[in-house]
This record gives structure tokens, sequence and C-alpha cells, in this order.
């Protein structure tokens, strides 16, 4: 059996799932939340035609680990529609120290 990888398996799905999202829900505005060391969903957001809004730092926690995310979105209404805003990816940073009772806001 082939691999799916390179066949857009999952941009397809995404697209599917997108699509019915806007038409047949009629949801404005879907937003992803994509860690940065996952390259594959990163380029399958893309794909999709999701657009990278941006970098949240120390965002969720995952396990004892604070983790940055990125943020991708996509706008009911079609190309003319969405807006391209990239940052460039940031170096990796120690991971933030979560708080007894859970997740801690980062200070400025």
């Amino acid at each position: 059996m082939r691999s799916a990888r390179r066949l857009d398996a999952a941009a397809g799905a995404l697209r599917k799932v997108t699509a019915c999202a806007f038409d047949g829900l009629r949801i404005p505005r879907l937003r992803l939340f994509v860690e940065p060391w996952n390259t594959a969903y990163c380029r399958t957001a893309e794909g999709a035609g999701h657009v990278r809004e941006g970098l949240l730092r120390g965002w969720r926690l995952v396990g004892e680990e604070c983790c940055d995310m990125f943020v991708y979105a996509r706008l009911g209404g079609g190309p003319a529609d969405w807006r391209r805003v990239v940052q460039p990816p940031r170096p990796p940073r120690p991971p933030c120290r979560p708080a007894a009772g859970g997740y801690a806001p980062r200070r400025a």
C-alpha cells in the first residue's frame, strides 16, 4: 500500500472539513493551533488554504511543559478574503515552569 504522505491526503481531508464548516455550518472563521516543531502539519494547513497569523508563546500546557503554538486561520468567502501575514519561526526556548495548579502565564 502506498503512503498517503506525498498524496496530500491530510490537506484534502482538511479542505473538506473546512468547506463543511464554511458551507454547512456557516462558521465565518476557522483557527488551527499547531506546535512549531510539527512542520508536516504546518505544510498541511498551508496546503488547505490556512494562513499562519502568528506565534503564541507559552500558549498551551502539554504534559509539564508550556508550548508555543502557531496560529493558522482561514476566513470563509474565498481567497480574496485571506490575508497573508507571515512571521519567521523563532528559535526554540527553554520551557516555562508550570505553577502547582497548572498553567502559569508568562510575565512580560
